[in-house]
């Protein structure tokens, strides 16, 4: 089965765009202060320069998979960490969400009842399979429009005195790229080129992606710091300044919509997880049916969330996880190519039995 262009847009975009709505706000004010809308083009910058570069490397590879040419055991070895990867982060997210925005929502519901129903309904999209998710996300990818919505809420106050000193504390230009990073989860789009109906188009796919989510994450933080000042948090601060404003009809009715979105997104974000960790792991060890695996992914997501639920006191572990993320996968890619073993391993490149057929 192949996918169009606007698919893995849409996927991709979908999975990145959940840490708008729980950590990134936050992460990028107490980074950058005044200038948290400069430590996101930073960010942006930084994760364009290592798709840029992971391009090459594919393209030099004549468009095989990179990690085609690392011995079994390693090729193992990076489809679990990579699986573990996407469980740690849904996991940690998923407690982020409850704690914060959806007992925000709805406070007299215990976290396990949440917990369950992620659950079950995660169980039910992640059997589909990777492929089914992303046609998926297309369906919920115009409700990330609500993000330009709220922002033009916002508008009448905005305070452009907020801007200034406009580069914050002078100290964040390291911290921006190491502290956190909102583009780690990028590495999902590397799953879905075996699958684009022209592998020509994957350079301009992957740019309209990071263009995409830079823009709305240029208006989350954007209306965070020229509004009321945002204290980081683990709850939404559009959702904070629209009961701040619930005043009109027309604001309480954007609140209902951005509940409705918001859960949609994570919803989708967890459920990709979950697919992408089954998918990963099926590539990996050759499973006839990598869709048996989605129980226990399942499970053990709901179990990191329990465990990050009772031990985190605010979203900052998650922060430097990602940004592990981030380091970590870039780095591998190119060792596997630049230092991997090409000619023991050109036959198996052929057969597509890889730990990361995504590239």
């Amino acid at each position: 089965m192949k996918i169009k262009k606007a698919e893995a847009v849409c996927f991709t975009v979908n999975f990145i765009a959940a840490k708008l709505f729980v950590s990134a706000p936050g992460a990028f004010i107490n980074i950058g202060k005044n200038a948290a809308w400069i430590a996101v083009l930073l960010n942006a910058a930084a994760a364009y320069l290592s798709f840029l570069f992971i391009h090459w490397l594919h393209k030099r590879n004549k468009k095989r998979e990179l990690f085609s040419f690392l011995p079994p055991f390693f090729k193992k070895a990076f489809g679990v960490l990579v699986s573990l990867y996407l469980i740690i982060s849904a996991g940690m997210g998923l407690a982020l969400l409850i704690r914060g925005v959806i007992r925000t929502f709805m406070p007299e519901t215990p976290s396990f009842i949440i917990s369950l129903l992620f659950l079950t309904a995660t169980l039910y999209a992640a059997k589909k399979g990777l492929l089914a998710n992303v046609r998926l996300s297309v369906l919920a990818f115009p409700l990330l429009m609500i993000i330009p919505f709220v922002a033009l809420a916002l508008a009448p106050h905005i305070e452009l005195t907020n801007l200034f000193p406009i580069l914050g504390d002078g100290d964040f230009f390291l911290r921006s790229l190491f502290g956190f990073n909102f583009f780690a989860d990028f590495f999902v789009f590397y799953l879905l080129i075996p699958y684009f109906e022209n592998e020509d188009d994957v350079f301009r796919t992957g740019s309209i992606t990071i263009g995409i989510s830079t823009v709305l994450c240029l208006l989350v933080v954007a209306s965070s710091t020229l509004t009321i000042p945002y204290q980081a948090n683990f709850v939404s601060h559009f959702y904070q300044m629209l009961t701040f404003m619930a005043g009109s009809n027309s604001v309480i009715n954007i609140i209902k919509v951005f509940k409705l979105v918001f859960l949609i997104n994570f919803f989708l974000y967890i459920s990709g997880a979950a697919a992408a960790a089954g998918h990963t792991l099926g590539k990996t060890f050759d499973l006839k049916y990598p869709e048996s695996t989605v129980f226990i992914i399942s499970l053990l997501i709901i179990m990191t969330e329990e465990i990050s639920y009772k031990t985190l006191t605010g979203p900052e572990a998650y922060e430097r996880f990602m940004s592990l993320g981030f380091i970590v996968f870039p780095l591998i890619a190119a060792l596997s190519y630049l230092f991997g073993r090409r000619g023991k391993n050109e036959k198996n490149t052929g057969s597509g039995s890889g730990s990361f057929n995504a590239l």
